[in-house]
């Protein structure tokens, strides 16, 4: 999902729908579902304010912090492996790799780049 209005547009009117036919208790479980998605995309909205408060005051990277495999940036921004790696085949990012075994290797200031990149992805 990159563009999160359609689908909550569409969860609305599938509320809406299930009302319609007088099924309130499926319109009660879409309704949850649909919050439980504006929520998520809430989350995401704040931590990249906070993210660009930081950089805006030029932010230090603490270089002893671990680097992060694909698979957890991926969990973290919540988006698949498939749009990390179009973000990189399109040069929107580069990424580090391991020198031993070339898995990409993702730093504090390589996650905050794909946050914003994210989020702004999501403004169509």
């Amino acid at each position: 999902m990159e563009y999160p209005g359609r689908d909550l547009r569409a969860s609305g009117n599938e509320i809406i729908q299930r009302a319609v036919v007088d099924d309130w208790t499926g319109a009660l479980e879409k309704a949850y579902e649909h919050l439980a998605s504006v929520r998520a995309e809430l989350e995401q909205a704040n931590a990249t304010v906070t993210l660009l408060e930081h950089w805006a005051q030029n932010m230090e990277v603490n270089a002893d912090e671990e680097p992060l495999a694909i698979g957890e940036v991926s969990i973290l921004l919540g988006v698949s492996f498939v749009v990390i790696r179009k973000w990189e085949r399109n040069g929107l990012i580069i990424v580090p790799r391991n020198s031993y075994n070339r898995y990409r290797r993702f730093g504090k200031k390589e996650i905050e780049r794909r946050r914003i990149i994210r989020m702004l992805s999501r403004t169509e």
